[in-house]
């Protein structure tokens, strides 16, 4: 079981990654804090939403096949993701490129086994995930030791989801 210590950290690693993602992504694609991935695809492991793929630049690990830390946004033009950790520049989704490899398929829908535990997931899913984020970390919150960080969730709740969101409407 997580200690105060690490929860307090870890809910207020959350509230600085939403904010960020209410910012909006960074102006430089090329700013050394920031990663980017080709052949991404929005993923589940256990309870929560990640992107996997392929890093061609990661301020910390280089060119990898990675998964990332949770996943709370992705811009309406998928040119950008924020996670937990940072943002990423999106290349290629795998999708677009399955889709050249075999025309006329429709890939949208299909969730893939990666890895035991590792499913991916259609786009629609992802996006009701990251919309219910907030409130899930409100819930978290309010049922740690850490209810002091309950208004900074409802907050951000308010404000959810940023406004490049496509599925603002849906709130």
């Amino acid at each position: 079981m997580a200690s105060e210590e690490q929860t307090r950290r870890t809910l207020n690693r959350f509230i600085h990654s939403f904010h960020q993602a209410l910012a909006g992504p960074p102006a430089d694609p090329m700013d050394p804090e920031v990663a980017h991935i080709e052949r991404w695809e929005p993923a589940v492991v256990g309870s929560n939403l990640i992107l996997i793929g392929r890093t061609t630049h990661h301020p910390r690990l280089g060119a990898v096949d990675i998964w990332t830390s949770r996943l709370i946004h992705i811009t309406a033009d998928l040119k950008w993701a924020r996670t937990v950790s940072r943002w990423y520049s999106l290349g290629k989704p795998f999708s677009a490129e399955l889709s050249e490899l075999l025309p006329g398929t429709e890939y949208t829908g299909l969730s893939v086994s990666v890895s035991p535990g590792l499913v991916t997931v259609p786009m629609e899913v992802a996006v009701r995930a990251m919309r219910d984020c907030p409130n899930l970390m409100t819930k978290l919150a309010a049922g740690s030791s850490c209810k002091d960080l309950v208004q900074k969730f409802e907050e951000i709740e308010a404000m959810w989801p940023p406004a490049d969101n496509p599925y603002q409407s849906e709130k």
